[in-house]
């Protein structure tokens, strides 16, 4: 899975479609949605990584999840995407 760059949209629907099921595919979606973001150096993406990450940990009740909607909403404000914001 680390070989191959999916969108984002595609990792965050992987994640969604998971979290339930198969939280620790999820988790693997999740992070390799935040490898790509961190290599990319988009902040729309590092923030889309950060909401996924925070989905995936929040849906598998772990309260680091709260730590990157955080981070997210912080990215989201400095950049004026309000899409985002309202995702969160």
């Amino acid at each position: 899975m680390s070989q191959t760059r999916f969108s984002m949209e595609t990792l965050d629907s992987l994640a969604q479609a998971n979290r339930i099921r198969n939280p620790e595919l999820s988790r693997r979606y999740a992070v390799q949605a935040m490898v790509q973001a961190k290599q990319g150096k988009n902040p729309k993406e590092l923030a889309q990584a950060y909401l996924i990450n925070g989905m995936s940990c929040s849906s598998n009740y772990m309260d680091s999840g709260f730590l990157f909607y955080n981070k997210a909403l912080r990215i989201f404000d400095s950049i004026n995407y309000t899409l985002g914001k309202i995702r969160v």
